[in-house]
């Protein structure tokens, strides 16, 4: 596995790309993820897909 720094390098790239694939195969089955701007958060990577399909800035239109 990638050390942490390479990981962390990663996961930005594919987050900034809006590569939702690439940023969710890096993360674990149980990732919770911060609604920032809502409170809260989502925990898991179909809960975290479903969530950014409706965000502008994390994933509306261009992911995939």
């Amino acid at each position: 596995m990638a050390d942490t720094k390479t990981l962390i390098e990663q996961a930005y790239s594919a987050f900034n790309k809006r590569d939702i694939d690439g940023a969710l195969a890096l993360m674990t089955q149980d990732v919770s993820w911060p609604k920032a701007s809502e409170g809260g958060k989502v925990v898991g990577k179909e809960e975290i897909r479903a969530y950014c399909e409706h965000r502008p800035y994390c994933g509306h239109g261009p992911w995939g």
